[in-house]
């Protein structure tokens, strides 16, 4: 089950990987902020089609749920808006293994602090090592990027 997860995560990945490029033509069609409401409505109409149909939780529960369980949206625009302008002006590869570092970054404090109602993860020489040859894979691939 675990390697269903993780195929999953690696999906994800996927997605996101196309979605700054394709998100960053768009915005060089459109304006980025133009290509990021876009972006939203269509994930919006999207979910939409599939929820409200299903009608399997309850969506009027959100009244309960603690502020910062409601800033997802606006942490969605952030990541989209900032790959509008970083995509074109980096590279594919560039900007994706940034955002990448930052999300390793945030996930090991997340995991090793507990934070948004996470399990803790303590921090290990592994873990450590790992975010270290992240950290050395953008010095070198920003040192290997031509484009200025």
């Amino acid at each position: 089950m675990k390697l269903l997860f993780l195929f999953l995560a690696l999906l994800a990945g996927i997605f996101s990987g196309m979605q700054g490029p394709i998100n960053g033509a768009l915005g060089g069609k459109t304006g980025p902020l133009e290509a990021a409401l876009f972006n939203f409505l269509t994930g919006v109409a999207f979910l939409a089609a599939v929820v409200l149909p299903r009608g399997g939780g309850n969506l009027l529960l959100i009244r309960e749920a603690p502020w910062w369980q409601l800033t997802g949206g606006l942490l969605g625009v952030g990541y989209v808006f900032f790959m509008l302008f970083t995509v074109p002006r980096l590279g594919a590869a560039m900007a994706l293994l940034a955002l990448i570092t930052g999300q390793m970054t945030m996930g090991m404090l997340t995991d090793s602090l507990g934070l948004f109602g996470m399990p803790r993860i303590p921090v290990n020489s592994y873990r450590v090592a790992g975010l270290v040859l992240l950290v050395g894979a953008l010095v070198l691939i920003y040192r290997g990027t031509t484009r200025t």
